[in-house]
């Protein structure tokens, strides 16, 4: 489906009115629906209005483009609500800790002391509130950083590997490949090759 949205004052929805604040809807720019059968019944629909023009009027179609797009706000709102609130607020302190300092060379057990817990209840809690364990959280944060130096600025896998975090380069290889596919050289190489094609 594709669609433009114009912002334009209309007779139906005067700008003073004070319920117009509250009519909005958020609809992602690329997406699948997980309502499959509700969504596609509301879009029929739609459908339907649009190629009967003589049977419906152009407030009707807005009813139901209207209501299309609340199916699609309300859905987007369930699934936002759902993930931020998997995980601890506790986590997500955490989380953020990590990726400010996964530069500095830091362990899971000055992780769990920083906050005052014990290794291995955070690591378990860490494991099973987001999928991963506290050190593929780290490593994975050290990675990002490094794809950033090594996209952008000319320095060499080793110097990468140090300013991330990590203190061997032959294990920062390995991280990098198995969390990338690609060596960092393979990686450094397909961005120095994309800006000279620029």
């Amino acid at each position: 489906m594709h669609f433009t949205a114009d912002i334009a004052e209309t007779d139906s929805l005067p700008p003073k009115n004070p319920d117009a604040k509250k009519a909005f809807c958020a609809c992602a720019e690329v997406g699948t629906t997980a309502r499959t059968k509700r969504f596609s019944l509301l879009f029929h629909q739609l459908l339907d209005f649009s190629r009967q023009d003589t049977l419906y009027t152009p407030q009707m179609m807005d009813y139901a483009l209207r209501l299309l797009l609340m199916e699609l706000t309300q859905e987007q709102f369930e699934a936002s609500y759902e993930s931020e609130h998997a995980i601890p607020p506790m986590l997500y302190t955490i989380m953020e800790w990590i990726r400010a300092n996964c530069h500095q060379h830091i362990s899971v057990s000055q992780i769990a002391d920083h906050f005052d817990y014990n290794k291995d209840y955070l690591s378990a809690l860490f494991k099973k509130h987001t999928g991963s364990t506290l050190i593929q959280y780290l490593n994975q944060s050290r990675i990002e950083i490094a794809k950033n130096l090594l996209a952008n600025y000319q320095v060499s896998i080793k110097e990468a590997a140090f300013s991330c975090g990590f203190l061997d380069e032959k294990y920062f290889m390995r991280i990098f490949k198995s969390l990338e596919g690609v060596t960092p050289t393979e990686y450094k190489n397909a961005f120095h090759k994309k800006n000279i094609n620029s």
